[in-house]
């Protein structure tokens, strides 16, 4: 497989499934958005994992498999897979820590348990550990110190938190909850009328509350300098969608909480050239 034809796959995939993340790469110097694509679609590979397999061992071993792929990766000769191959060359290309892709391997271990998130705090730990994770190897990426990793991550978590909330629907109808117990259990959420597909005012508050926390934790764009800033503007991106979700009650059953692509083309302009 030619490299190029490995990077149009990655696009392709982010394109698909991640466009909101792709959207802000793009704000990123031509030098290094084939780099951050690379990125998306191994983050991708990781994160749509559970939608195929279902068992812990199984996850597990995929899990692994992406981690001995690492030493193929960092030694030059990746497998033929086309993300691998992809996201060799990026890290040939760029500053890339491998602790910071084994951590986006790591933060997916939550996924095959099914154990219900006890806190709110528990639940911005696995978003932290996972979208947190993707923001700041981007912005190592783009030549981002610790500091700046750490602002990719928080915004990382934001973006995570509303994603969360926005998608209870889906989540719901596959018997998952990603929702925290503490806020469920204040609230007397009703967990049957939910997976019905039933808005209740209880769930309203409680993904009032996540959307709420992400806001909290969300940094300013204008924190990063311009090149590292594509690396930060999901958070952004994430407050907006969370105004969409709290124009409707905050009931992810009535109204597509995705801003339109004009829409969204003015948030992520704004937060980059104006830093807000």
């Amino acid at each position: 497989m030619a490299l190029d034809d490995a990077y149009h796959h990655c696009a392709g995939e982010a394109r698909r499934y991640d466009g909101d993340r792709l959207a802000c790469a793009l704000f990123a110097p031509p030098a290094a958005r084939r780099g951050l694509v690379a990125l998306l679609a191994f983050n991708l590979e990781l994160a749509r994992l559970r939608d195929h397999v279902r068992e812990p061992m199984l996850g597990a071993m995929r899990l692994q498999w992406w981690r001995d792929g690492l030493d193929a990766i960092y030694a030059g000769k990746p497998r033929v897979q086309p993300v691998a191959m992809a996201l060799a060359d990026a890290v040939a290309r760029h500053v890339m820590p491998r602790a910071l892709l084994e951590a986006l391997i790591d933060g997916r271990e939550r996924d095959f348990d099914d154990t219900p998130f006890a806190t709110l705090a528990d639940l911005e730990v696995y978003v932290s550990e996972s979208s947190g994770a993707l923001g700041a190897a981007m912005t190592a990426l783009l030549g981002g110190d610790a500091s700046a990793q750490d602002l990719a991550r928080r915004a990382g978590a934001a973006f995570g938190l509303v994603g969360l909330a926005r998608a209870a629907p889906f989540h719901a109808g596959q018997g998952r909850w990603l929702l925290p117990d503490d806020l469920l259990r204040v609230q007397g959420v009703d967990r049957e009328a939910t997976a019905l597909g039933r808005f209740t005012p209880e769930l309203g508050r409680v993904l009032s509350a996540m959307t709420a926390r992400a806001a909290e934790i969300a940094p300013s764009p204008g924190s990063l300098s311009r090149a590292l800033r594509p690396a930060v503007l999901p958070a952004p991106l994430a407050l907006a969608q969370a105004r969409r979700l709290a124009a409707s009650g905050h009931d992810p059953f009535k109204v597509e909480t995705q801003v339109s692509p004009l829409r969204r083309a003015l948030v992520l302009g704004r937060a980059f050239w104006l830093g807000v």
